[in-house]
């Protein structure tokens, strides 16, 4: 990148991760998170699947959540939206009780 002054910069490891995880726009704030899976059993990818996403929550004037959720499916297709809506849906809860 370059500054208005002609010098070069770099993005900070913060500015690059904030960048590359921005998962979009939530009722208290800004998502950033990453899912990731993997069969149970090492190479039966028609068995169960366990799968994760983990992230942060940045909200305006306060401290961000950070969160890690797991969880197991019979196969990657129940796993595939339920790790981002079950994550979000948890924050809603936790945003509520902490107001």
């Amino acid at each position: 990148m370059i500054t208005p002054g002609g010098r070069r910069s770099r993005k900070t490891s913060l500015e690059a991760l904030d960048e590359v995880s921005f998962a979009g726009d939530h009722a208290d704030g800004a998502l950033h998170g990453k899912t990731g899976s993997g069969p149970v059993e090492l190479g039966d990818i028609e068995g169960r699947f366990e799968g994760w996403y983990v992230g942060y929550l940045v909200r305006e004037d306060r401290a961000p959540i950070v969160f890690a959720l797991h969880a197991e499916a019979s196969s990657f297709g129940g796993l595939r939206t339920f790790r981002r809506e079950m994550a979000e849906r948890l924050l809603s809860d936790v945003t509520a009780q902490i107001e």
